[in-house]
C-alpha cells in the first residue's frame, strides 16, 4: 500500500512541476535563441522570386505559436528545472520494473526497441506517393528543358525490407512506400540511385549503419553514400570525378566515446539505453575550400574541418546537445562549398533535408561547386535558383520515409 501510494505522489508531484512550468512558459516571452540557434534573416523570395509573385505558405523555419509554445516548455523544463530527466529516467525505470514496454505504433513518432536494442519508429502506409512522384516528374521535365542532368538518390532508413521481414510491410510500410514511388519515377525515364540496394551488394549489415538511438546514420555510412553518388557520377553522367577519393583509409577518425544520445534515446532515456559513440571525420589529403552558410553569417576559406560546427559537439551534454547537427551546421536553407583543389567545373545542387548533412560535404570533396539546399526552409523559388546559378546536375537525395508524406514540404519543387 505504502508503494502504492509514494508512486501515485510521485507522479502527481512532477504533474503539478509540469503545470507550473507551463504557466511560467505563458508569462515569460520567449527568446529566439530558444526557439533555434540565432540566424540571419533572409527573404530567398526576393533573391529567387516566383514567377507568379507568389510565396511558400509559410516558411517551415518561422515555428508557429503552437511549436514556439512547445519548445519554450522543452527549454523551460529542461534547463529551469535541475531534475526534470531525473523524473524522467525515474518514470522510465518504473515502467521497465512493471515491464511496460509497450508502444503505440501509429501514435505521434512512438519510439520502439528491435530484438538487437536498436531504437527506431514505424511508419504507417503514406497518402502522398502519387502526389509527391508527379511533382519529382514535373520538375526532372524542367531540368531536362534547362539542360540540367537530373537524378533521384534514395536513402536508408532503419528499418530493412530484407533483415526486418517480419516488420517491414507489416508494422513498417517506409520501404513499401519507397518502392512504390521509385518504380513511378522509373517507369517516367528519371535516373535513381537507390542507397538500399547498394548496401545489400556491398554486404553491409544494415541497421549497424545507424545510430543505435537516432534515427540518422553514421558519419561513416554518409562518407560512403557519398562515394557512392560519385561513382554515379563517374558511370552514368561521365564525369571526370574520383570516388576513390572517399575511400575509408584517406580519411582520420575522430570517435567520441559514448557522446551522443539520438533523439530517439532522449525519449528512453539514460535509465534504458547507453549512448551511442559519435566520429567526427577529417580527411589526410590535402583540402582548401571556401564554405559559405548565408543565413548563419558564415564565409569562410579553410580545409575540410571548417564545415564542422563543433560547439554541436563539445561539451558532452546528452541531453541538450546534438552532436549530429555538427556535420554542415545542421539544417540550413542554402549551403556552398567550392573546391579550390577540384578543376573538373561541375557545379551541382543537392536537395535534401538531416539524413544527407553528413553525405553532402563528401560528394562536395568530389566537384569543383557543390550547393545544398534544404527546402523545408529554403523560401525562395527552386526553379529560379536552377535558372540563375545554372547548375550542371540537381540530385535529389532523400530517405525512404519521405515519398510517403503527405504534401510534404521537400516536394514543393516550384
Amino acid at each position: 500500500m505504502k508503494s502504492k501510494n509514494f508512486t501515485a505522489l510521485f507522479f502527481l508531484l512532477a504533474t503539478a512541476t509540469m503545470f507550473a512550468l507551463s504557466v511560467y512558459s505563458l508569462i515569460v516571452p520567449p527568446s529566439s535563441n530558444i526557439i533555434r540557434p540565432t540566424d540571419i534573416k533572409i527573404e530567398w523570395d526576393k533573391l529567387y522570386p516566383f514567377d507568379d509573385g507568389d510565396t511558400k505558405a509559410k516558411a517551415a523555419n518561422e515555428p508557429s505559436a503552437v511549436e514556439i509554445f512547445k519548445q519554450t516548455l522543452d527549454y523551460a523544463s529542461s534547463r529551469n528545472l535541475a531534475n526534470y530527466y531525473g523524473f524522467v529516467e525515474a518514470a522510465k525505470k518504473y515502467e521497465d520494473i512493471l515491464n511496460w514496454n509497450i508502444a503505440v505504433y501509429y501514435s505521434y513518432n512512438p519510439v520502439v526497441k528491435l530484438d538487437d536494442g536498436y531504437l527506431t519508429i514505424f511508419a504507417p502506409k503514406g497518402e502522398g506517393v502519387e502526389e509527391n512522384s508527379e511533382a519529382v516528374k514535373e520538375f526532372a521535365k524542367f531540368c531536362r528543358q534547362n539542360e540540367v542532368k537530373f537524378a533521384y538518390v534514395n536513402l536508408p532508413v532503419k528499418i530493412c525490407e530484407i533483415e526486418d521481414a517480419g516488420i517491414s510491410g507489416i508494422l513498417d510500410f517506409t520501404d513499401q512506400d519507397t518502392d512504390e514511388m521509385l518504380a513511378i519515377l522509373e517507369k517516367a525515364g528519371i535516373t535513381c540511385l537507390d542507397i538500399r540496394k547498394s548496401i545489400h551488394d556491398a554486404g553491409k549489415p544494415h541497421h549497424k549503419l545507424f545510430h543505435i538511438t537516432d534515427h540518422h546514420w553514421l558519419p561513416q555510412s554518409g562518407m560512403w553514400a557519398a562515394g557512392e553518388v560519385l561513382k554515379f557520377f563517374r558511370d552514368d553522367f561521365g564525369w571526370n570525378v574520383e570516388p576513390e577519393i572517399l575511400n575509408p583509409e584517406n580519411f582520420n577518425y575522430v570517435v567520441y566515446r559514448e557522446w551522443f544520445l539520438g533523439s530517439q534515446g532522449k525519449k528512453f532515456t539514460l535509465s534504458r539505453v547507453k549512448p551511442d559513440d559519435f566520429t567526427m571525420i577529417y580527411p589526410k589529403f590535402a583540402t582548401q575550400i571556401r564554405f559559405t552558410v548565408p543565413n548563419a553569417g558564415i564565409d569562410s576559406e579553410g580545409d575540410f574541418g571548417i564545415t564542422y560546427d563543433m560547439s554541436m559537439v563539445e561539451p558532452k551534454d546528452y541531453y541538450r546537445q546534438n552532436p549530429y547537427a555538427s556535420y554542415i551546421y545542421a539544417d540550413r536553407p542554402l549551403i556552398r562549398i567550392e573546391n579550390k583543389l577540384v578543376k573538373n567545373g561541375k557545379k551541382i545542387l543537392v536537395l535534401h533535408e538531416s539524413m544527407g548533412n553528413c553525405v553532402f560535404p563528401f560528394i562536395a570533396l568530389g566537384v569543383e561547386v557543390a550547393y545544398s539546399m534544404d527546402l523545408r526552409h529554403f523560401t525562395g523559388s527552386l526553379r529560379k535558383f536552377v535558372e540563375t546559378e545554372k547548375p550542371d546536375a540537381v540530385i535529389m537525395m532523400y530517405y525512404s520515409e519521405s515519398p510517403g508524406r503527405e504534401e510534404s514540404v521537400m516536394y514543393d519543387l516550384r
